[in-house]
């Protein structure tokens, strides 16, 4: 079996889809995994990590799509995307059907399997494969880093080993 890791193509996606650890865990299964070259640069992943991790990197995206049986996204991939896939391949990624009702249609009809990985039921025992927590807790921590940049003072209650700054006092 062959495991595609593409390169992401919406702009400014910077994650990919499987990291160097889950790639060693899935090697050790004997699965065959192909890297996209650059696939995991934007998430500070270098090719020779993928490559100490058991992958193959792949310099042509349209034989990693045209060969893989399974595909791993982090988004939904693009109409041009799905032209390139093998019919009878799964994909799996962040999918929101509803929101990509040409690419459900083009992905019906070659015969691809979706898991659209934002529709797992989110309990304790699927709580593994629950994408939506972890990206909202990454968002989270996002948010408050964007906050603290725009923001004209430090957050009150800051300590520090100097004192407590008790009301967000300007720099």
């Amino acid at each position: 079996m062959i495991i595609a890791i593409p390169t992401e193509t919406f702009p400014g996606e910077r994650r990919v889809a499987l990291t160097p650890d889950s790639v060693q865990r899935l090697a050790a299964q004997k699965l065959q995994v192909w890297l996209q070259c650059g696939a995991g640069v934007g998430a500070w992943f270098s090719d020779d990590d993928y490559r100490h991790a058991g992958a193959s990197v792949e310099t042509s995206g349209e034989r990693l799509l045209g060969e893989a049986d399974v595909i791993a996204k982090i988004r939904a991939p693009s109409t041009s995307e799905v032209e390139q896939f093998r019919r009878g391949a799964t994909l799996i990624c962040l999918f929101y059907p509803r929101m990509h009702a040409v690419e459900t249609r083009r992905l019906a009809a070659r015969g691809i399997t979706t898991f659209a990985l934002e529709n797992l039921p989110r309990t304790t025992l699927a709580q593994a494969m629950d994408v939506l927590s972890s990206q909202s807790t990454a968002a989270g921590y996002r948010a408050v880093i964007v906050a603290a940049a725009a923001l004209a003072k430090f957050f009150p209650m800051l300590m520090t080993p100097a004192g407590t700054i008790a009301n967000g006092s300007p720099f």
